[in-house]
């Protein structure tokens, strides 16, 4: 049930950069939520035994879901921040329990494999090479998706360093002006030389537009993912604009510069 979605996430054609979901990235971690019973035969001598202590596997075990659980409920149901607290930004905070996973999983293996070990000598051999089977498939899984999200990150990495290489051509300091919210967060090196600005749709970018007019800025460039914006209703209720050469493309996203003359002709 784990590795099915996992190997299919693995194998998809689809060049995706994030992958949300907390055993989808490594679904060796889920035999951690192996039953906690070590698998003892009883001898007919628990009743007169003195109790025994909890032990350190049950204790990481029953900590490790406290605060797995404690996750969902807070971050993921009751925070109000919606899909992306449980798809997104929610997963981040799961990151501290894997160590834990990872040796509550291996743990459970060792009592597989010793529950194993008590039955008919038979028996052992098949469930000890589907056991096996079954574990190296999860972890080479969660190890293929590790080197491809490495492999995506370069990918990611190139595509940001093309954008800002991009940003760079404005001359001087002109304003940027963008309407893809998330594009200045990778643009951040060139925050320290030119103001960047968001305005999304015609009308946000002609009031900026105008704006810009007003304070006397001469050079601006806009830029985004959209090709169409560049012929877009905002440039006719701004006149004085108007495009300065072509539009530039860097790993899809366009640049367009643009000159503002302050008589609006």
């Amino acid at each position: 049930l784990v590795a099915l979605p996992s190997l299919f996430a693995l194998f998809s054609g689809e060049q995706y950069f994030n992958l949300h979901g907390f055993l989808l990235a490594s679904p060796f971690v889920a035999l951690a939520l192996w039953p906690m019973s070590d698998g003892t035969l009883s001898t007919g001598q628990e009743q007169t035994a003195a109790p025994h202590p909890i032990s350190p596997r049950v204790w990481l075990q029953a900590v490790t879901l406290l605060y797995v659980g404690l996750h969902t409920l807070i971050i993921s149901i009751l925070s109000g921040l919606g899909p992306i607290s449980r798809h997104e930004w929610g997963q981040r905070y799961l990151l501290p329990a894997y160590p834990a996973l990872v040796v509550l999983a291996m743990l459970a293996l060792s009592r597989i494999w010793a529950g194993d070990r008590r039955r008919d000598s038979g028996g052992v051999l098949v469930s000890v090479a589907g056991l096996a089977t079954v574990s190296l498939v999860l972890i080479l899984v969660g190890a293929s998706l590790n080197l491809r999200g490495y492999g995506a990150m370069l990918d990611e990495r190139a595509q940001v360093v093309a954008w800002q290489g991009l940003a760079r051509t404005l001359p001087g300091r002109a304003p940027l002006v963008t309407d893809v919210w998330w594009l200045p967060l990778n643009l951040a090196p060139d925050f320290y030389t030119r103001p960047i600005m968001l305005a999304e749709g015609d009308a946000r970018l002609a009031a900026w537009a105008r704006q810009m007019q007003e304070k006397g800025v001469t050079r601006f460039g806009l830029m985004s993912n959209n090709l169409s914006v560049f012929s877009g209703e905002w440039q006719k209720s701004t006149p004085g604009v108007r495009k300065d050469g072509s539009v530039q493309q860097a790993q899809g996203m366009w640049l367009q510069s643009y000159v503002i003359t302050a008589t609006g002709r």
